[in-house]
């Protein structure tokens, strides 16, 4: 059965961004709310091994310093 956890950041001490997990079979993905952005998706190879196979950054303010202005 797929499970989700609520994680809570606190960022630039006035916005809040949250950090789902889900997770089942084997795969969890960590998505914010900033945008849906997927923070990491893992998977298990033939071999059992977990591998990070999302692109992108760690943490919301590395997302948020990445952005750049127009």
């Amino acid at each position: 059965m797929p499970a989700c956890v609520l994680i809570t950041y606190v960022l630039l001490s006035l916005s809040h961004i949250l950090r789902y997990k889900l997770s089942g079979g084997g795969i969890e993905v960590v998505i914010y709310s900033l945008g849906g952005i997927i923070q990491s998706i893992l998977v298990p190879d033939d071999l059992g091994n977990i591998a990070d196979v999302s692109l992108g950054h760690d943490t919301p303010q590395g997302r948020l310093l990445s952005i750049q202005p127009s």
